[in-house]
């Protein structure tokens, strides 16, 4: 059994930050039978326990990123003291626990502590959190001998940072791991930008392209539960407006009162279903993609608004009201014919099963055009100060040409998929080339256990190949393995 603890929250709430949880779990099937923990916050490790169930072990502790904190409303001011103090912490544990176990058993209580000191292989830097931050839990588990990776990667930088500090601590970090994956060319080439080295960093797809999605016969339960029509020639129309984040924030960026951007915006979405409802013959779908982990980041607050202020019939349009997981979600949005967001792994999660869709964006989600833009070759929109008769022609135009979208989106998807399985054996390979290395430095100890457990687990794994997808080349800028 290989123990992975991975370092940082993932919230399930976010159905999208849930997807990428859950397509780190699929990659790691590649490494044979893993037992995964999952740091959440106190605030939220309820809400975790009750959604992602028992096959992730949950503990909180010493929140390094303060991720309780940073998602309400009004956070608390942090100085850099703050964090110091935290990273400290975590370097007097480290050290601790590299002289003995038995004292750090005895005087450590943190279970999060506790997981790191007790796992085989750390993993961190998952979606937009990978920064010189890491530098710290990278020295940690170095401190402790432990191998620890930074997967699935991505930051929002552009260029070379002015500082001297944490250029070096970031090439610190990823110079020191086993392995670093991003998922998109602009947070590989802010990296090199910044003197990581090229051969450091490798490009691979997100993890959240490994979810699987539920069943039809599931996605059909969802459509009656929801009174969603499933008939033949009544396609769907998933629609995701969002509350919170970067588009939420930037949208209608030359309004400065948040009231009457929030207004600006209920009035383009209420808009833009007007036209669907005259231009098409689909039943639209809003679908909260995210709910939490705290009600700034609640898209049904949005989506109640936008629904309100429908005027006349709302027959053809469904307000989604119950909450569903990030497989769900990933079934239905497979079943829908075309999926307009403003969620990066919503629109991750519909490219992936081959879904057409555009995303409403701004200039400053680089996530954005990076992944859905870039590597999936689907419309963006900006909304900065938003031209609403190009968007209507644009989404006229989208849907019209969806069942092409849709073929050229198939292959693509196949592709995608194909790159994602490399990143997770690439994974594997590195883990154990360390394995092997540390076990001939260190013959006869622990760390021999470990390699002889991470052999029986290799041998014993199942296939997990490209499950229903048949291998193709990908057609796009991704770098050959070294």
């Amino acid at each position: 059994m290989l123990k992975v603890t991975i370092a940082e929250p993932i919230p399930s709430l976010n159905k999208g930050e849930a997807a990428i949880l859950r397509g780190i779990q699929e990659a790691l099937r590649m490494c044979g039978n893993v037992s995964l923990t999952l740091y959440s916050p106190s605030a939220w490790i309820n809400n975790d326990r009750k959604r992602y169930g028992d096959e992730i072990n949950l503990v909180d502790g010493l929140d390094l990123w303060d991720s309780a904190n940073g998602y309400m409303e009004n956070p608390a001011p942090r100085t850099d003291m703050y964090f110091l103090l935290n990273w400290i912490k975590l370097l007097l544990f480290s050290l601790l626990a590299r002289t003995s176990k038995k004292l750090t058993r005895y005087f450590i209580k943190d279970k999060f502590l506790l997981a790191l000191s007790d796992a085989d292989v750390i993993l961190a830097g998952h979606d937009g959190m990978l920064s010189s931050d890491h530098f710290w839990v990278v020295l940690a588990a170095r401190i402790m001998g432990k191998p620890i990776a930074l997967f699935g990667g991505g930051n929002d930088f552009e260029g070379r940072i002015n500082s001297v500090r944490i250029r070096k601590f970031l090439k610190i970090a990823i110079h020191n791991a086993v392995l670093c994956t991003v998922r998109d060319e602009n947070t590989r080439n802010s990296l090199i930008a910044n003197d990581v080295a090229p051969d450091r960093v490798r490009v691979f797809p997100d993890p959240a392209v490994l979810l699987k999605p539920c069943g039809d016969e599931r996605v059909g339960e969802i459509m009656r539960i929801e009174d969603i029509p499933n008939r033949p020639g009544r396609p769907l129309f998933g629609l995701i407006p969002v509350i919170g984040g970067i588009v939420y924030e930037k949208s209608f960026s030359y309004e400065a009162d948040p009231a009457g951007r929030h207004g600006l915006r209920i009035k383009l979405w209420v808009d833009l279903i007007l036209h669907l409802l005259d231009t098409t013959n689909a039943h639209l779908v809003l679908i909260p993609h995210c709910i939490g982990p705290t009600a700034v980041f609640d898209d049904r607050r949005m989506m109640n608004d936008i629904f309100k202020a429908i005027p006349g019939d709302r027959k053809r349009i469904t307000l989604m009201r119950n909450e569903y997981s990030e497989g769900e979600f990933k079934g239905l949005m497979k079943r829908c014919d075309f999926v307009l967001g403003e969620r990066a792994h919503a629109l991750i999660g519909a490219a992936s099963v081959a879904t057409p869709c555009a995303a409403l964006t701004v200039k400053e989600d680089l996530r954005m055009h990076n992944i859905i833009g870039g590597m999936f070759k689907r419309k963006l929109f900006k909304l900065n100060n938003p031209d609403m008769e190009s968007l209507k022609k644009m989404l006229t135009e989208e849907w019209n040409n969806r069942s092409a979208t849709a073929s050229e989106m198939a292959a693509r998807a196949v592709l995608i998929h194909s790159e994602a399985l490399k990143s997770a054996k690439l994974l594997q390979e590195r883990l154990e080339r360390y394995f092997a290395k540390t076990a001939n430095l260190a013959a006869g100890s622990h760390i021999t256990n470990t390699r002889h457990d991470w052999q029986t687990a290799v041998a014993g794994r199942e296939d997990t190949g490209a499950d229903h997808l048949p291998c193709v080349a990908l057609n796009h800028n991704l770098r050959k393995e070294d």
